[in-house]
């Protein structure tokens, strides 16, 4: 008789909480028996479905801009640094020298005393730069330092394209 009481009490005192906080009673849902299964004969052969081009996320400079940034600290989180962010003021620095280099075909480092990286894409589209200009300064000791420096909090990255196609990039970081 104890066990019934003390059971009653239990779903009494469940249910007066639920109620008070809206909580809704578990529900018990029992699934149908199986089906047998059925009889084993030779698998259909999957249809070849056309895979669909994949279209390119980078469709302008700034987009290109981004994916290095974007590319940087996948390198500096590979190598326990801190990722860097976007710097408004390096960044129109970066550009306006990515459109020197591109107006005169001039490559060269500005007279700026940033942390500098230059890139000078010859053949390649804009949604292939990002990734190429970073495997470039990481294979080079001096700009994957520049890129890997702990001490950078911040960063501007400038692209522009010369009437002849090529592409250059610039990172500047302080």
């Amino acid at each position: 008789m104890k066990t019934f009481i003390i059971i009653a009490l239990t779903i009494l005192c469940t249910w007066f909480i639920s109620t008070q906080l809206s909580i809704e009673w578990p529900r018990i849902i029992i699934a149908p028996p199986p089906e047998s299964p059925p009889s084993p004969g030779p698998k259909p052969e999957p249809e070849s479905k056309p895979k669909p081009e994949l279209e390119s996320k980078i469709k302008s400079i700034e987009d290109a801009e981004f994916e290095v940034l974007f590319l940087i600290n996948e390198e500096r989180l590979k190598a326990d640094c801190p990722t860097i962010i976007w710097n408004k003021y390096r960044h129109e620095k970066a550009r306006a020298h990515s459109e020197y280099m591109a107006e005169s075909g001039n490559f060269k480092h500005s007279s700026l005393s940033f942390y500098e990286n230059i890139f000078k894409g010859i053949g390649f589209d804009l949604d292939e730069i990002p990734e190429v200009a970073v495997e470039e300064w990481m294979g080079s000791p001096a700009h994957k330092a520049n890129l890997l420096n702990k001490e950078i909090k911040a960063c501007g990255i400038g692209i522009a394209e010369a009437d002849n196609h090529i592409i250059y990039v610039t990172y500047m970081a302080d």
